[in-house]
C-alpha cells in the first residue's frame, strides 16, 4: 500500500498567524489554488480510497485535490488536528508574550508540554497510531490519499521514523498542501518522499 499524505491548504487563520487546532478556519484563495495545483500534480494516480480528518479545512482541501473524480471517502476522527484548548484562535505573537513557557515547550520541548484545556502530545501520538492501524487494515488497497493537518503529519512521520515525543520536531515543518508518500509493506512503513512542495512552485 502507498499512502499519499497531504496537509490542508492555507487557511485564514494560517494567514493571520493564529493558533489553529480543533477549531476550524476556511481556506484562503491561495489555499484553494494550491490544492488545485496538487490535484494536477497527482492526477495520474489511481486512488482506491481517501481518508480525511472531519474538520472543514481538510474536507475543503480534499474536494479540490480530488476534483471531479469519484473516490470512496472515509472520515477518521483520529486524523483531526491537535486540540490546543484555550490557545485556539489566538495570535501566535501574542501567545509568545502572554504564555512564553507554554509556547516554548509546545514547539521546542514537546515531551514537557502540558495542557489543562487541550491535548498533550502523548494523546496525539496514541490516536495517530490508531489511525494508521485503521488505514493499513485495508489490505486490498494499493493507493490511498490521506488529508490531514500539520502536527498530525509530523507525528505520523515521527512514528514511522520511530522517533519519540522529544524528537518530534526533528521532522521539518510540514508546509500547507505539501505531499508526503509512505509505503506500507509486510507490516513496516518506509518513507518514499517527504514534504514535497514542487507542485507549489
Amino acid at each position: 500500500m502507498k499512502i499519499y499524505v497531504v496537509r490542508h491548504g492555507q487557511t485564514k487563520w494560517n494567514e493571520q498567524g493564529r493558533m489553529q487546532g480543533a477549531k476550524n478556519s476556511n481556506l484562503t484563495e491561495k489555499g484553494i489554488d494550491e490544492a488545485k495545483k496538487l490535484n494536477e500534480y497527482i492526477k495520474d494516480i489511481d486512488f482506491d480510497k481517501v481518508f480525511v480528518s472531519p474538520l472543514g479545512r481538510t474536507i475543503e482541501t480534499m474536494n479540490h485535490v480530488v476534483g471531479d473524480r469519484i473516490i470512496e471517502t472515509e472520515k477518521i476522527e483520529d486524523l483531526q488536528e491537535m486540540n490546543f484548548g484555550k490557545f485556539e484562535g489566538e495570535l501566535l505573537v501574542e501567545l509568545k508574550d502572554s504564555h512564553p513557557e507554554d509556547m516554548e515547550k509546545l514547539w521546542t520541548q514537546p515531551e514537557k508540554y502540558s495542557s489543562t484545556s487541550g491535548e498533550i502530545y502523548a494523546d496525539v501520538f496514541e490516536r495517530v497510531e490508531r489511525a494508521l492501524k485503521e488505514i493499513t487494515a485495508y489490505e486490498n488497497l494499493e493507493n490511498v490519499l490521506v488529508v490531514t493537518h500539520g502536527v498530525i503529519i509530523s507525528v505520523l512521520l515521527s512514528i514511522v521514523k520511530k522517533n519519540d515525543i522529544a524528537r518530534l520536531w526533528d521532522t521539518p515543518v510540514v508546509r500547507n498542501t505539501s505531499l508526503s508518500i509512505l509505503e506500507f509493506k509486510d507490516g513496516d512503513f518506509e518513507i518514499v518522499e517527504e514534504n514535497i512542495i514542487e507542485h507549489l512552485c
